[in-house]
């Protein structure tokens, strides 16, 4: 009888013991679940004229910008929107803790009014279809220039004022095109660095920023996972600028604050 009782012991025992194995292969299963969570948005390739093509992945809540020329990195995100350049190649980065501080931390001097178009008015030419996303035409009415933009892609508005900052487009809704008409009798030098050479003129009308392409894709959440480990830059510069293309790179910021300096 006493060897009956410690067999269904020690069988209560194993039972217990495969019950808590389960249960914490379970656990780590739902924490590995969680972590790559896929979550809906938008892929774009998109080109800024003075900063070359950006690999753009979109969410709700979190914006990831990808410049593979030169080699930088940029995230923001919910619900703490913290921005963080970073450069992987070289582990580093410079993190903003907050999207206020990044909009007024002006940096490089090219990211003015906060991001938005408070000042500015637009007049609506017309509208058109892509990838199933109403696209709308709009004119700068204090301005000699024509945009067009995403007004219902689903997006948070830290995610659309980062946008509007980052690629100098400044208007209501996430940017897809913008076309400035140059009428200066001097036409307007912006190095473009990305392609390594200097001194490309733009004069009439030209795109200015522009949507290559644009794509529904889902994305695990740890796409939008900001670094670890990196070592924190003192300024942007640092981190933005590649040493092999510093002399350009910072002619091509000194065009843009120019540029954004006389338009004022």
């Amino acid at each position: 009888m006493q060897g009956f009782h410690q067999n269904k012991k020690a069988t209560w025992i194993s039972i217990s013991l495969m019950l808590l194995i389960v249960l914490f292969s379970l656990v780590i299963m739902n924490s590995a679940s969680a972590s790559d969570a896929q979550k809906s948005g938008w892929f774009l390739v998109q080109r800024q004229a003075q900063l070359g093509l950006h690999q753009v992945y979109l969410t709700h809540d979190a914006i990831k910008i990808v410049n593979e020329t030169v080699g930088y990195t940029v995230l923001a995100s919910g619900p703490d929107w913290k921005v963080v350049i970073c450069r992987p190649a070289d582990h580093l980065q410079y993190v903003y803790p907050s999207m206020k501080a990044f909009l007024n931390g002006n940096m490089l001097g090219i990211v003015a009014e906060n991001g938005t178009a408070k000042r500015t008015s637009f007049e609506k030419l017309g509208e058109l279809k892509v990838s199933g996303l109403r696209v709308q035409k709009l004119r700068n009415v204090n301005k000699d220039e024509v945009v067009w933009v995403i007004p219902e892609i689903g997006l948070a508005p830290e995610v659309v004022t980062f946008a509007n900052a980052w690629f100098q487009t400044y208007t209501h809704q996430y940017p897809y095109r913008k076309v400035d008409n140059f009428t200066r009798t001097e036409p307007v030098h912006g190095p473009i660095w990305t392609s390594g050479t200097i001194g490309e003129t733009y004069s009439g009308k030209t795109a200015m920023f522009d949507t290559v392409s644009i794509a529904k894709r889902n994305f695990p959440a740890s796409e939008f996972a900001y670094p670890k480990n990196f070592r924190t830059a003192k300024t942007p510069t640092e981190v933005l600028i590649a040493k092999n293309r510093a002399s350009n790179f910072r002619q091509a910021l000194e065009t843009l604050e120019s540029d954004y300096a006389k338009s004022k």
